[in-house]
This record gives C-alpha cells, structure tokens and sequence, in this order.
C-alpha cells in the first residue's frame, strides 16, 4: 500500500493487491488478488498520475490498471485484463488491453442464470 492512499467504506480488498501512492478506490470497491493499480507513467518519474476506481467496481484477479486511469461507478474489468484507458461507468472490459465486452446490466443477467443453474 502506497502513500496517500484513499479507499472507500465495505471494500473487499484481497491478497496480494498493490496500490500505489495517491491512488483512490471508492466505496463497495472489489479487488480480486494479484492485481496492480499503478500511479507513474515513467517509473522513476517525478509525475505521479495515479488511478481512480469509483463506487461499486469490480476489478477481477490479476488486473493491471495503468497510471491515470479511472475504473466508472458500477464498472466491471474481467480477471487478467490490462487496462489502459478510462472505464465509462457501467462497463465490463476485459482483455489485455481491456476493451468494452458488455454492460454491467448484462453482466448481472449473467451472473444471476449462472447462479440459478450452479445453486443446490
């Protein structure tokens, strides 16, 4: 954990996670393990630019989410993405780089059936 570091209320942050200096994650924030949200453009830099995840993201596992990004309310990135510029609010991206895949009411349909069939 960095310095200058923000995080939000009810977050669920697991093992493994780095933040760098001054970045910011807000509330009800999900941060799968293994995952970087990075804050220096050109390491060893004096310009600190550091990223942004807002209310009731998700980031899945072994995320890389690059210096000055910002992650939208309700956004969603799939486990494993790079992402490299701004997730609008309610967007699933993944991918490496990340790009839009789905909406976030899409994503929720989705993981409802997927609950239902796998449920005892």
């Amino acid at each position: 954990m960095g310095r200058n570091v923000v995080i939000g209320r009810n977050c669920n942050i697991q093992a493994h996670v780095t933040i760098s200096n001054e970045c910011k994650v807000g509330d009800n924030v999900f941060i799968g393990p293994n995952t970087s949200l990075l804050n220096d453009k050109f390491p060893n830099g004096r310009c600190i630019t550091p990223s942004i995840i807002e209310d009731n993201a998700i980031i899945g596992g072994g995320c890389i989410i690059l210096p000055n990004v910002k992650i939208g309310k309700h956004a969603v990135v799939g486990a494993g993405s790079l992402v490299t510029k701004d997730v609008p609010p309610h967007t699933v991206v993944a991918g490496s780089p990340a790009k839009p895949i789905m909406t976030r009411m899409e994503y929720e349909a989705k993981k409802e059936a997927f609950t239902k069939k796998h449920s005892k």
